[in-house]
């Protein structure tokens, strides 16, 4: 099985290489149409704010920022993602070619924005599973906000393991009670 660094970084490159090709071809399609369509200029940021979250996710510096704002990010392009898809399988789901350059820049970005939305998916799915669920058992749900956690590269998984402090217990170290009056038992 490939290492979790391998997947991290594959998913992340895949999740930048589609986000800066959807960035190019709703950044090309405006410039050839020459006016502002909404539903593309969307797009297009949804584009540059992926670019730049991956980059961040790349760089190491997701390294000291606390679990919350990492969890947040990837839901909100999660769904920035699946917006992006309904816009632009919207706006260019039955266009006609006849020659035009644009419909065929347009009708590309439609499958490369169900595959991004795909791969937030999975990456929200890993991300949770992987890092914020051992988290929140060991620690709560309230130090998402304030601890950092150290993550590895691509800011997927956590770069230590998360464990319950080991406490043994001695049995007759403990009281036992009764569980209906409270009265010691013996």
């Amino acid at each position: 099985m490939p290492s979790r660094t391998v997947i991290s970084f594959v998913l992340r490159f895949l999740q930048f290489a589609i986000g800066a090709s959807v960035l190019g071809l709703t950044a090309g399609i405006t410039d050839i149409l020459g006016i502002n369509i909404k539903k593309v200029t969307l797009v297009t940021v949804i584009g540059v704010v992926t670019v730049l979250y991956t980059l961040f996710t790349l760089s190491g510096l997701q390294r000291k920022v606390p679990l919350f704002p990492i969890l947040f990010l990837e839901i909100v392009l999660n769904y920035f993602w699946v917006i992006a898809f309904s816009l632009v399988a919207d706006a260019f789901g039955d266009i006609d070619y006849h020659g035009a350059k644009w419909p065929k820049l347009a009708i590309s970005t439609v499958p490369l924005t169900l595959v991004n939305w795909l791969l937030f998916v999975i990456t929200n799915i890993i991300f949770i599973s992987e890092t914020l669920v051992p988290f929140v058992k060991v620690n709560a749900f309230a130090q998402t906000y304030k601890s950092t956690t150290r993550l590895q590269w691509g800011a997927l998984y956590p770069a230590e393991t998360f464990a319950l402090p080991d406490i043994e217990r001695n049995s007759d170290d403990l009281e036992h009670k009764d569980l209906t009056s409270g009265a010691p038992t013996e």
